[in-house]
């Protein structure tokens, strides 16, 4: 589980938001560790649909039993691809907080209600979503 409230203090959000250059930071990271591996394109389609149709149905698409794609999740990413899609949904909420009520942000992010996007930013962030306005 990730926790960690040092990071997501209010100073350290903002210093997050500022322009960064990813591709310099990316280009960092491959020479210190060498490039990443390159992802399954079975894996890669997924990502893309999962959050725009069911698992069940992506997971098809791509032809691969459920076992597979959680294996192959697991071994690729190195997280559970339950919890890619919770910090999609975490992401997208988040970016429509400032735009919406939390209801409304919980719904547009699929979480099952407000309650559920609440618990979900406790656990994932250590705050919740009012304190993330």
């Amino acid at each position: 589980m990730f926790f960690a409230p040092k990071l997501l203090e209010p100073r350290i959000l903002d210093a997050l938001t500022e322009d960064w250059d990813l591709a310099a930071a990316h280009a960092e990271v491959a020479d210190a560790f060498g490039p990443a591996p390159a992802l399954d394109p079975r894996l890669a389609h997924v990502l893309r649909r999962c959050h725009r149709t069911s698992l069940g149905a992506a997971t098809a698409e791509a032809g691969l039993s459920a076992p597979r794609l959680r294996t192959l999740a697991r071994e690729t990413i190195g997280v559970p691809l339950v919890r890619v899609r919770q910090w999609r949904r975490l992401r997208i909420a988040i970016a429509a907080l400032p735009h919406r009520r939390i209801s409304e942000v919980a719904a547009h992010a699929a979480f099952a209600d407000q309650a559920h996007l609440t618990r979900t930013a406790q656990r994932m962030l250590g705050r919740s979503p009012a304190s993330l306005r």
